[in-house]
């Protein structure tokens, strides 16, 4: 039924409604929370496809980066989908822990940014974790 719902264009995503859409999210994913594994596997798949068309309607059609960064402030969901994505991430059965794995990969590639903008404070940060992470902390640092 979603997917006939999905085929259709039945389903329409607005940038005036994220409140709600943070709500519809939320609720789905009881879904996955079935310890049956049937129901667990599905509701991850139906999830991503929802997903994709959440990102079809508002975010591919917008070229700015920083555009899109506020529409995804606006919403909760994200945290709340990856909170229950990584727990089921060790889940006992193969076909839950696949169907997360490529909700992990979808989300990763749609609505992470390509290149993630930091002040010149953190820039430098980064730069010594970089090289600390290389070369080992200096005995100074050891205190």
């Amino acid at each position: 039924m979603h997917q006939q719902l999905l085929d259709c264009h039945g389903i329409k995503f607005h940038r005036d409604y994220l409140d709600r859409y943070d709500q519809f999210f939320m609720n789905f994913l009881q879904t996955v929370r079935l310890k049956v594994e049937s129901h667990k596997r599905d509701g991850y798949r139906i999830f991503k496809q929802y997903l994709t068309e959440f990102y079809k309607q508002l975010l591919a059609p917008l070229t700015d980066v920083k555009e899109k960064e506020a529409i995804l402030r606006c919403t909760v969901f994200m945290a709340e989908v990856t909170d229950a994505v990584l727990a089921d991430l060790a889940d006992y059965h193969d076909s839950v822990r696949e169907e997360c794995q490529l909700l992990l990969v979808c989300m990763a590639s749609r609505f992470l940014p390509p290149q993630i903008d930091l002040s010149e404070d953190l820039t430098q940060l980064v730069q010594i974790l970089k090289s600390n992470v290389k070369g080992g902390w200096p005995n100074a640092m050891n205190g």
